[in-house]
């Protein structure tokens, strides 16, 4: 079980939704590189090392973004999203980390590329 000691708002990146699915309003490739607040895993098989990374954003600053389907250069390579993988993440989040979190969790496509993007 993971501890989070202090809990903020995430900050959230411009975007609009369609049919459930967030479409980001510019067009991006590479995210650039990952800091304190911005993580990404390149599929959902790192999902452990994903609760840990949430859990030390959330400890350090309060909030964070991870991204799913992102090279840890910030490359974009996307990866499968179902409402299977979906509800992994989130129960992922609900029984790792303690005190309780309520993640934003939500698909993204970028280039046809779809994401998992969770805050």
């Amino acid at each position: 079980m993971l501890n989070v000691s202090a809990l903020k708002s995430p900050f959230y990146v411009s975007n609009f939704t369609i049919s459930g699915t967030i479409y980001q309003d510019e067009i991006m490739y590479t995210f650039g590189k990952e800091n304190e607040t911005i993580e990404f895993k390149k599929s959902t098989g790192e999902l452990k090392e994903a609760m840990i990374s949430i859990s030390a954003m959330l400890n350090k600053h309060g909030f964070g973004v991870l991204y799913f389907g992102v090279k840890p250069n910030g490359d974009v390579i996307g990866q499968e999203v179902s409402d299977s993988s979906l509800r992994d993440v989130s129960r992922a989040a609900y029984e790792m980390i303690k005190p309780q979190i309520y993640p934003v969790i939500d698909e993204v496509v970028i280039d046809n590329k779809h994401l998992i993007k969770i805050e």
